[in-house]
């Protein structure tokens, strides 16, 4: 690798054994404070334990010795920060990251959190609430239910088969003393690896948190040990109702060393990461047996798994069965190119997570989990660098004599013989003999921006950086949605998806093959007001990366098997959104507020029906009428030289934007929504619920103020997350925010509750809107929810593709390239009283829409004003 991961790195020991792993970036003025709990699902005691490791993790912010509940989430963010925590198999992991000034803040919020929780009994029966309610959750969705359910049968000894959330029995049955002995078994400070990362004093940090941590402190216990995987494989088949099917399937792996890791994560990588792996090609491109396929190398400290998943009609199980199986058996033969292209992506991956603090933190603690050293990055790029064809195919031998365990959900209402889909499986699946291959064994200035106008081409904006070898580029147009009627809805995205499937006479797979051989990404995108095409690559294939998107640009070849291939998949992502009940009740939602024959009440991505309409000659007309170069604009973020930048585009584009547009779109919405309320009955176990009001378009003034509002009542310490979710137990998700676009948006808050609570979780909703609207919020509130703001907004700016984006979208709304860079002063504008003001202003009785998505309607039968 051209970065070393380990530069500036300052090792420290702690009290009581602890580790503390610092690392100076001072890029930008941020910083991230990790902690790193090496105790997760897999160090409980069973059955009476499960979960609790996720419990605990809960209840680490719901008050400690010194502060009170959602103080600890006020303080961070108050300072511009986000704290956060998450629990795996492996650990428990609290983050916070912001202003690199606030970095003590950080470190005492979760010192705090970690060493003096008071796990308050009464808290613990609210939490318990919110955990059921997640539970619930990830009940409804059939990509959890499938991927929790390959674990469970993966691993029936137990270990990283457990579910990380638990089960409703033993969530409810979970006590303060329960919290407090697992707490005390694993939270000890030898068991807690610190880092901190970005613009800090090692020196410093390390005296402060030297003086947080307990002074008395029991040793850590022992980690587990994780039972050995079965020698039998099976299928399990579960019916659900879904629209789609899925299969998740999984082979065992040893435990996490240099020897095997690196090798398996290439060959997962060509098998299933991209749109010109194997899977992808084969299955998805040139088969159509899938909306989705993926595959992944689960590498933990313990036995691992090599896992495929997918997504795709019922009707194709038995041919999916068929297809995978020779993909298997495939991967014992692997090309040249392929092994470079895999260790390239993987590169890519490791390069793009190292442009932010948070990323950087992460790689190191995952390292710190699996191996038990964070410095081991260094010696998987070596072993991934070793790696050989005879090394990937010695694996994909091995692979191929264990046995495969596979779950496949079906549609509760779909015929099949699932005795006779066994019997394939078992067939299809059975292992080979081993040959005996072995495996081989080695051990803030603002940032200049040039502005080129290529003659009858796009206006081109190139901002060099070159503190890492990577490359962002965006080029795209006015569209989207917005040049979209119901006769052709889905056709934006459907056209985006084409610009990098074929160009001239080079084939979609050729382009993927190429881009990818390099670490690099080439994707469409179609959204609300814009479409265009995104590249991220290393440096080293700027050229190439940027000779491929214009090609796609100024050559899309709309090849008539692309097209019937693409749609397909479009219908797919149709069909599979009948399982999204949040993407449901948005559109339901936005039909309600624009009218049913707006643009913007269209789905994004399409009906069945109109995109069966949708053919080469139409799709190559809506292309052509509707995006012509001359009005594109193209950005180019990273490790570039301007002046070759555009000498490349120039060549490439230069006197090719002679179309006119023939209309511009309508960027007018409704003043008043056409409907109030709406609702679709759906036999689930959580109401889905929308409600808000329209709002502004991105150009409008009050844009910045009604932010602010959402982002006081939305987050972990905000008003509605406070009392509807932990105060009040009503909720088990809520969120709000404020959608501007070139049309007028609108103002809304999200949650899913259950259906006897819904009414009374509604009315509290609308009574925080009502409070805004008649009393305006303390500053102090204001200053920190800006704060938090511009704290997310540092954070996010850290990656190429970040800048990229902004600048991007910027420019081609009209906003200036430079807008991004105006976002503090335009957020530190924003005061109390301007937030009343377009509260009373936009929360208004006769504007107001709720859509419910759910089992049980609830009538808003009371004024409010």
């Amino acid at each position: 690798m051209k970065v070393n991961p380990l530069a500036d790195i300052q090792v420290f020991s702690l009290p009581h054994h602890g580790r503390l792993v610092c690392q100076v970036n001072a890029a930008l003025p941020v910083a991230a404070v990790y902690a790193w709990v090496h105790a997760g699902s897999c160090h409980e005691q069973p059955p009476r334990e499960l979960g609790i490791a996720h419990m605990v993790e809960h209840m680490l912010f719901k008050g400690t010795s010194s502060q009170g509940v959602g103080d600890l989430a006020l303080a961070v963010e108050g300072a511009g920060g986000s704290l956060n925590a998450w629990t795996a198999h492996d650990e428990t992991v609290l983050h916070a990251a912001g202003p690199a000034r606030a970095w003590q803040t950080f470190l005492k919020a979760i010192s705090e959190a970690l060493f003096h929780p008071t796990f308050d009994a009464e808290e613990l029966e609210r939490e318990k609430e919110v955990v059921l309610e997640e539970i619930r959750h990830g009940e409804n969705s059939p990509i959890h239910r499938a991927s929790d359910r390959i674990f469970e049968v993966s691993y029936p000894a137990g270990g990283y088969g457990r579910p990380i959330l638990g089960s409703h029995k033993s969530v409810a049955a979970f006590t303060r003393s329960d919290l407090q002995a697992f707490h005390a078994r694993w939270y000890t400070p030898g068991n807690i690896t610190f880092f901190v990362v970005g613009d800090i004093d090692p020196e410093t940090v390390h005296a402060t948190l030297k003086s947080l941590i307990p002074r008395r402190a029991k040793s850590k216990a022992e980690a587990p040990p994780i039972a050995p995987l079965p020698a039998r494989g099976k299928l399990e088949i579960l019916r659900g109702p879904t629209s789609e099917a899925y299969l998740f399937c999984s082979l065992p792996l040893s435990e996490y060393n240099f020897s095997t890791t690196p090798t398996y994560d290439l060959l997962s990588t060509l098998l299933g990461d991209g749109e010109s792996s194997r899977l992808a090609v084969a299955l998805k491109h040139r088969d159509n047996l899938v909306l989705e396929a993926y595959a992944t190398a689960f590498t933990p400290r313990g036995p691992g798994l090599f896992m495929i998943s997918s997504i795709f009609s019922p009707e194709n199980t038995e041919r999916l069965f068929e297809a995978l199986s020779n993909q298997l058996r495939g991967l014992t033969r692997v090309m040249p190119s392929e092994l470079e292209k895999a260790r390239a992506t993987i590169e890519a991956e490791q390069v793009s997570s190292m442009q932010t603090v948070q990323g950087m933190a992460r790689l190191l603690g995952f390292f710190q989990g699996a191996t038990g050293d964070h410095a081991a990055g260094a010696r998987y790029d070596a072993a991934l660098a070793e790696r050989t064809l005879a090394d990937l195919e010695a694996a994909a031998a091995t692979l191929n004599t264990r046995p495969m365990t596979a779950v496949l959900l079906l549609p509760e209402d779909f015929e099949a013989d699932e005795s006779h889909l066994r019997k394939a499986y078992a067939r299809l699946f059975k292992p080979e003999k081993s040959n005996g291959a072995l495996i081989a064994s080695t051990g803030t200035e603002e940032t200049p921006i040039f502005e080129y106008r290529i003659p009858r081409g796009p206006r081109l904006l190139v901002m060099p950086d070159a503190r890492l070898p990577y490359v962002s580029a965006r080029v795209g147009f006015i569209g989207g949605l917005l040049r979209e009627t119901a006769e052709i809805s889905g056709i934006s995205p459907l056209t985006a998806g084409l610009l990098t499937r074929g160009a001239d006479a080079l084939p979609g797979d050729a382009i993927s093959q190429l881009i990818e051989s390099k670490g690099g990404v080439l994707q469409s995108f179609s959204g609300r007001n814009s479409l265009g095409i995104r590249l991220d690559t290393l440096s080293e294939g700027r050229e190439m990366g940027l000779s491929l998107l214009c090609r796609s640009l100024r050559s899309p070849a709309f090849f008539d098997r692309e097209v019937r291939k693409e749609r397909e998949l479009a219908r797919e992502a149709v069909r599979a959104e009948a399982d999204s009940h949040a993407v449901q009740v948005m559109h339901l939602f936005e039909m309600a507020r624009y009218g049913d024959d707006h643009c913007c009440a269209l789905n994004i991505t399409g009906e069945l029906k109109s995109l069966a309409r949708l053919n080469r000659e139409r799709i190559r007309d809506h292309w052509e009428q509707n995006y012509p170069l001359a009005e594109a604009t193209f950005v180019v973020v990273g490790d570039v030289d301007p002046q070759s930048v555009f000498d490349q585009v120039s060549a490439e584009l230069a006197g090719l934007g002679k179309r006119a547009r023939s209309t511009s779109p309508d960027l007018t919405a409704p003043a008043l929504p056409a409907r109030s309320a709406a609702y679709v009955r759906k036999k689930i176990t959580q109401n889905h619920i929308v409600t808000g009001f329209p709002g502004v378009d991105l150009h409008h003034p009050d844009r910045f103020a009604l932010e602010v509002a959402a982002r006081l009542l939305d987050g972990q310490s905000g008003r509605l997350f406070m009392d509807l979710r932990d105060r009040q137990g009503l909720a088990y998700q809520v969120s709000c925010f404020s959608l501007e676009g070139l049309a007028p948006g609108y103002f809304v808050a999200y949650m899913v509750t259950r259906p006897e609570q819904s009414q009374r979780a509604l009315y509290g909703l609308l009574e925080h809107f009502a409070r805004l609207r008649s009393d305006a919020p303390p500053e102090e509130e204001v200053e920190r929810t800006k704060n938090f703001m511009l704290g997310t907004h540092d954070l996010g700016m850290q990656r190429r593709s970040a800048i990229a984006a902004a600048v991007f979208f910027g420019d081609l709304y009209g906003l200036g390239w430079n807008s991004f860079l105006r976002y503090r002063k335009a957020l530190e504008s924003v005061t109390p009283d301007d937030i009343k003001r377009v509260a009373r202003k936009y929360f208004q009785p006769r504007t107001l829409v709720t859509a419910i998505y759910g089992p049980e309607n609830i009538l808003v039968d009371r004024p409010w004003t």
